[in-house]
């Protein structure tokens, strides 16, 4: 007689999803924007040197979010204020519908000059404190190169930045950009294992 047997046997996924939420709000300038495109880039490069198959999502949001093309999501301009909890609660939605976290890693990198309405920053971090229990990685970049040289004494500005410094852990990390050389060192910061 001969007994066949099946071993179910896991394996990693090796699927990864990647959010990019830019800002585009009348403070995002095309400076900003520029530096942004950077840091994005070297964080798509690198995650698609890791999985087999990388899917990229990108979002953008003033006081609304919508999902958009490369394209749009670097040229794309837009008026009046920000609600930035508006593109964390469509990335919410995305994943619902097309990326499980059970067959999807999740990475999610936003990027921002900090400003939101004040009404909002607590619903904000809520949105982040749920997307952390689903992602690999949530990475904010705060992108001002009107105050470069703030250096250390940069989070004692009322920016997003600082409403999430009590939320930092090793699913969150926040870096912030100044200039073109500050990219490099924002990214290697959101990927260690060292806070800023």
């Amino acid at each position: 007689l001969k007994y066949r047997h099946y071993k179910l046997k896991q394996e990693p996924c090796t699927n990864a999803v990647i959010f990019f939420v830019m800002d585009v709000s009348g403070s995002m300038t095309q400076d900003k924007k520029f530096l942004a495109r950077s840091f994005c880039f070297l964080m798509y490069q690198f995650l698609r040197s890791k999985y087999e198959q990388i899917e990229i999502v990108f979002i953008t949001h003033d006081t609304e979010a919508k999902e958009v093309d490369e394209e749009s999501f670097f040229t794309r301009g837009a008026s009046g204020g920000t609600i930035a909890s508006s593109g964390v609660e469509l990335v919410q939605e995305v994943i619902e519908k097309r990326f499980h976290p059970s067959s999807w890693n999740i990475y999610i990198f936003q990027c921002s000059d900090g400003d939101n309405y004040t009404s909002d920053n607590y619903k904000f971090v809520e949105k982040v404190s749920e997307l952390k229990e689903v992602v690999q990685l949530y990475g904010y970049c705060e992108i001002d190169p009107d105050r470069k040289g703030y250096g250390a004494n940069y989070p004692d500005f009322n920016t997003l930045y600082s409403v999430l410094q009590s939320s930092v852990d090793e699913k969150l990390k926040i870096s912030y950009i100044f200039q073109k050389e500050d990219v490099w060192q924002a990214f290697t910061h959101i990927l260690g294992a060292a806070d800023k």
